[in-house]
């Protein structure tokens, strides 16, 4: 009888150890362990690369692979993870370069020293690359102005795709130093208070695919051309069929002041009068401005504008009409070298011509 209690919690002990063996049957591996996932995924692509972030504050986790298939072959990046009490904070950061342009599929597994891992976490991606760049246009420039005094160029862009994230300008200053600043074309204008005419303008428009992508993407620099109509006689090389006095020669004509003038010579003889003008240099000319004298004496006056081309005067128009004292007209443009204003004998009380300007106008690009 005195070993009866033993005996009894004996069998109690064999009995709970049957059932323990039971529940095994259902475990064979022993008790799982499950980790924390990736938690609150973000994906930052960028030109064949990615970074991928993820929290992650279970202590347990030593390692995460990132799983990617890459020319069908499942590509791995292991990831190790500080201890927990080394950690800087609870993001942690994988970037993978050496993508193909595509769309990718990710997959985020954690992992401890025991083999022991958590639910993947998938996430798709498209990576950014030659192609995609090579699709990109620069900003549509729509009007340049320039104010020739003040040295202010002024530029006005067109419609800004929204992942434009700026423009990079390259031009000579004033003080013939190069510069580089970085626009916003969303604004509408540009404008550069210090900018010398005559030297390239470049530029080359920024992008990024998406906001959060973690490189820019930019075209080639191309050249923003000024255009200016210009005066492209004022104070060049006069030639005439002569001059009254010399007071009164050719070059007062184009010397852009409309007080000076010409006056031809001949009084009471009747012959045709020329002006002619060297440009020193070939301009696609389009447009013709007169300033002449605004007295009875001068009459009725018939006058040919005219280009040398091909070696010959060429009439550009001819004017038969009574002259004003302003006389201003635009034509289809020619290509020329020298102009020449050539008027026919005249009807005027005393037959001379008496022209205090003229300016020939053209389209220059800089």
């Amino acid at each position: 009888m005195k070993w009866y209690p033993f005996v009894l919690f004996f069998c109690l002990i064999l009995a709970n150890c049957s059932k323990f063996d039971e529940y095994k049957k259902y475990a064979p591996d022993g008790e799982k362990v499950y980790l924390q996932k990736a938690d609150s995924l973000k994906t930052y692509p960028g030109k064949n690369r990615i970074r991928l972030e993820w929290l992650l504050v279970d202590p347990k986790v030593t390692s995460c692979k990132v799983f990617y298939d890459q020319n069908g072959i499942e590509e791995e990046v292991v990831v190790v993870i500080p201890a927990f009490d080394n950690r800087e904070n609870d993001t942690i950061r994988a970037l993978i370069s050496d993508l193909e342009e595509r769309t990718y599929s990710f997959k985020i597994v954690s992992y401890d020293d025991f083999g022991n891992t958590s639910i993947p976490v998938e996430t798709e991606e498209q990576i950014y690359g030659e192609t995609y760049e090579q699709s990109l246009l620069n900003c549509l420039v729509k009007s340049t102005e320039f104010d020739l005094e003040k040295n202010i160029l002024t530029l006005e862009w067109g419609t800004v795709a929204a992942s434009v994230i700026g423009v990079e300008l390259d031009y000579m200053d004033t003080d013939d130093i190069l510069q580089t600043i970085f626009v916003d074309p969303s604004k509408g204008t540009t404008t550069i208070p210090d900018f010398k005419l005559g030297e390239p303008l470049l530029y080359s428009t920024m992008y990024k695919p998406i906001p959060s992508s973690i490189d820019t993407f930019s075209v080639d620099r191309e050249r923003i051309y000024i255009e200016l109509i210009d005066n492209v006689v004022l104070k060049k090389p006069v030639t005439s069929s002569g001059s009254a006095t010399p007071a009164f020669t050719g070059v007062n004509a184009v010397d852009g002041d409309r007080k000076s003038r010409w006056i031809s010579p001949g009084k009471f003889l009747p012959d045709p009068q020329w002006l002619e003008v060297d440009l020193q240099g070939f301009f696609e000319v389009s447009g013709f401005g007169m300033w002449r004298d605004g007295s009875n004496i001068e009459g009725s006056q018939k006058f040919s504008f005219q280009a040398w081309i091909d070696n010959d005067w060429i009439d550009v128009f001819t004017e038969d009409n009574n002259v004003m004292q302003v006389y201003n007209r635009e034509f289809d443009s020619v290509t020329t070298n020298k102009i020449r204003l050539y008027l026919h004998p005249t009807v005027s009380v005393d037959y001379m011509i008496r022209l205090y300007e003229i300016e020939v106008y053209a389209v220059t690009r800089y």
